[in-house]
């Protein structure tokens, strides 16, 4: 009995170990700045916009309506 609760907790300290060794390799992974930087990407963003290669304004959309009201809107076009 003695020697499966040996075994048992070896079998964990081996899973925690591996289980940290991969958290500190994913660590120093993220620790590595971005390749651009945050200006860099608006310029490259608004000369796509400007050669007409984005489309897609930069704001996220605003809905005039609420989400009760599109329902109701959607039930009447599905119903004609």
């Amino acid at each position: 009995m003695n020697a499966i609760n040996t075994r048992h907790i070896a079998a964990a300290a081996v899973a925690i170990a591996l289980s940290l060794a991969a958290l500190a390799a994913h660590a120093t992974d993220a620790a590595q700045p971005a390749g651009k930087t945050r200006a860099e990407v608006i310029a490259e963003m608004q000369a796509a916009r400007a050669a007409g290669q984005l489309n897609k304004p930069d704001y996220y959309p605003v809905f005039e309506r609420s989400w009760n009201e599109g329902r109701q809107v959607r039930a009447k076009d599905a119903a004609k």
